[in-house]
Formats: structure tokens, sequence, C-alpha cells
């Protein structure tokens, strides 16, 4: 919703719009260039976020990395008509040509629920990747089968097994949730156990 910034500038600098226009989306073009193209090869990774955002109908895939001092570094963005193993796996193959190196022998994958991101990552990146389900993304698809009244609990829930640092007790917990859902809604604990212990 540029346009009306675009206004704005053009009557008090007497530049006529089409000029910002221009001049906007050539600024645009170079910052997405710099995401898209630039050298990883100064970085160490631990791990890697890839979602998929819908954009007037079009699948906009961005890809996210974390370094080993733990800052989050733009890796780039893809578009395509649909998600789609295809349009994921170009944008991590051209993220690893251009030098995407883990700072040790596995590094972390976040993703959500999506078939295609996760085939597309081990596709690309085999067995030295691990995936980490988002819990809020999951949380979200959980609360599409419970009744309002308990969306406050499965919160409380879903925080305190996210919380957890022990994997055993984070999986004794996953179980007393599942136990619960089961009680509420047959479909959220379908959900829950699609996604299983890579939430955890």
């Amino acid at each position: 919703n540029y346009e009306k910034v675009i206004e704005g500038y053009a009557d008090k600098f007497s530049v006529s719009k089409s000029n910002v226009s221009r001049a906007f989306i050539r600024a645009s073009q170079k910052d997405l260039d710099a995401i898209n193209h630039s050298s990883l090869e100064q970085e160490r990774f631990v791990a890697l976020v890839v979602d998929c955002y819908e954009v007037h109908g079009r699948a906009m895939v961005v890809a996210l990395g974390v370094n080993n001092d733990m800052h989050k570094v733009p890796l780039g963005l893809k578009e395509g008509n649909t998600e789609n193993a295809e349009v994921v796996k170009d944008l991590l193959n051209s993220i690893k040509e251009r030098g995407f190196t883990a700072a040790c022998r596995y590094f972390l994958a976040l993703l959500d629920g999506s078939k295609a991101l996760r085939k597309a990552v081990l596709t690309v990146f085999g067995d030295q990747v691990l995936i980490q389900r988002c819990w809020i993304h999951k949380l979200r698809n959980l609360k599409k089968y419970v009744p309002d009244k308990l969306h406050g609990t499965l919160h409380w829930r879903m925080k305190k097994l996210m919380s957890l640092t022990s994997f055993d007790d984070a999986l004794k917990e996953l179980e007393s949730l599942g136990s619960w859902l089961a009680e509420v809604s047959h479909g959220a604990l379908e959900s829950l156990q699609e996604a299983g212990t890579e939430l955890l």
C-alpha cells in the first residue's frame, strides 16, 4: 500500500508518480537481489527457517538462517504459483550454491506442517538436517479443532510442553497433551500425532 506515500512525496517534491514508482521498484529489486544472490561463505549456520506466505494469490517461499552468533540472516525469497517442492528446492539449492554451511555436523530446519517444505529440505540437505516443527503453526491448527472455551488451556499446555529442556520430560508431556486432546477432539489428536516428536 505504498501508493499513498508516493502521492504525498510526488506532490511535495514535484516529482512525477511514475518516477517515484520506478525508483521504488529499482530500490526494491536491488534489495531483493542482495538477499537472493549474496555470498553466504563467511557465515556458519545452526538453523534454517523456511515458510510460505500467500501474497495476492502467489506463494512466496522465504528462507531465513540463524548463524552461530544467533543472528538472523535473510537467505532468499522465491515466488511461485503454489507452495510446491520444486519451488522450495530451487530456493534451497540456490542457498546451498551460495555457500550455506552448517556450524556443526547437523543443523536444525524449522518448518510448518507443509509436506512440500519437508520434502524439499530433506532432498537438498539429506541427513545433515534435523527437522523441528513450528509449535506456533501447530497450535493454530489445533485451535481449529478445539472449542473456543478451551483455547486458553490448550495454549498453556503447548507452552508448557515447549518450555521443557529434557526430551524425556517433553515426550511425557506430549503424551499427556495427546490424552487430553483425545477427550476434547479426535481431529485435534490426529493433528498433534501428525507432527509427532518433530515438535520436540
